[in-house]
């Protein structure tokens, strides 16, 4: 049976088609045939971190932020995380931490596991928790010698 350039024409389109819509979703960060874990956190403030980023366990990476949305009329956001390890049991009493993931500021949402013997079932929120940045970390160290200097220079000036 010989097919025609019409039928021929038609199939090399739609394997195109379904190539772009695959592709596009990797892009975004989306594998469609990966079997996908959700966990969710509650932050005050995400301070950077978009879709996509990473999802790490002790700096190893097993999924990506999946979306973003906020929660309730107090500005707090909620984040859904898609974890694609399918070997990573996360266990009750584990810490969804937004970190620096590097030293221009990208962030990612580090895993902190819990020591409970109980694992999150697909859909369970995890306890949140922000790093702090570097520049909060500076201001921390350099504030104490700030308020010494001033003290010395009224000592000083008097």
């Amino acid at each position: 049976m010989k097919l025609s350039k019409e039928i021929k024409t038609g199939i090399v389109v739609v394997i195109s088609i379904g190539i772009l819509i695959y592709g596009f979703n990797f892009l975004k960060g989306k594998d469609i045939f990966i079997k996908k874990n959700f966990y969710y956190a509650v932050y005050p403030s995400v301070g950077g971190l978009v879709t996509a980023n990473p999802i790490q366990v002790n700096g190893f990476k097993v999924g990506h932020v999946q979306d973003m949305q906020l929660f309730d009329s107090e500005g707090r956001i909620i984040i859904t995380m898609n974890i694609t390890d399918k070997n990573l049991k996360i266990k009750k009493g584990s810490v969804a931490k937004i970190i620096s993931s590097d030293l221009l500021g990208s962030k990612a949402v580090n895993i902190i596991l819990g020591q409970s013997d109980e694992i999150l079932k697909n859909g369970d929120t995890l306890a949140s928790d922000i790093e702090a940045s570097l520049q909060e970390q500076v201001d921390a160290t350099v504030r104490p010698l700030k308020e010494k200097a001033q003290k010395l220079l009224v000592s000083i000036d008097s």
